[in-house]
């Protein structure tokens, strides 16, 4: 009877010990935690759906009334925006379209020159592999030219790419909608146009050679 108590006495001693050393340690824990979640929050614990509060800082107070119709994301993690905005943070000539740095500040490098797009908009973008950029709307010039409409390709800077030829008169004075590069370079146009360069029969769809 005496071994059994020694040996109960024993057993106890050993979970009192265990159960002291499990608690010590489950504090040390929470309180490693606890620090942790206080030096990386809150960036590094964002939540899915939550408002990435870097990129809105850095948008200030951004575009004015007009509506952002497109973007697209350029291999560097650079943000091509356009549609019928015509002020970012204020500044007037940022209209119908910018490009943003990745953390949602503007990127100075892309110039689209003295006035850019008219007072239409722009509605789609296509990024090319080489860098260059396919951009389409109702926009009836650029930078004053009015030949440039509907359709324009610009180069990686914003300046006007003018290797890009699309004949006398192009598109009518209809929009351009959708943009979509096929493997071999050719471009598929959309949109509400009813003829191209004079011929009717061009309308609403038509491949253009890159």
């Amino acid at each position: 009877m005496q071994n059994q108590q020694e040996i109960l006495s024993i057993m106890l001693n050993r979970l009192l010990k265990l159960s002291k050393t499990t608690v010590l340690f489950t504090l040390a824990l929470i309180l490693s935690v606890t620090s942790l979640a206080t030096l990386i929050a809150p960036t590094a614990m964002a939540y899915p759906g939550q408002l990435d509060q870097t990129f809105q800082t850095n948008l200030g107070s951004g575009f004015d009334n007009g509506i952002v119709s497109i973007t697209a994301i350029q291999s560097d993690g650079k943000i091509l925006v356009g549609g019928d905005f015509t002020s970012f943070n204020g500044n007037t000539q940022d209209h119908r379209l910018i490009r943003l740095n990745s953390d949602g500040s503007k990127d100075t490098t892309f110039n689209l020159g003295a006035t850019g797009f008219d007072n239409n908009g722009v509605y789609t973008i296509s990024l090319q592999s080489d860098g260059k950029i396919l951009i389409g709307g109702t926009f009836t010039s650029f930078n004053g030219n009015t030949q440039d409409h509907r359709l324009i390709r610009l180069n990686s800077d914003g300046s006007k790419d003018t290797t890009f030829n699309l004949g006398a008169t192009g598109f009518d004075n209809n929009g351009v909608y959708t943009i979509s590069l096929q493997s071999d370079g050719k471009i598929l146009i959309g949109g509400t146009f009813t003829s191209f360069n004079g011929n009717t029969q061009d309308h609403r769809l038509i491949r253009l050679n890159s």
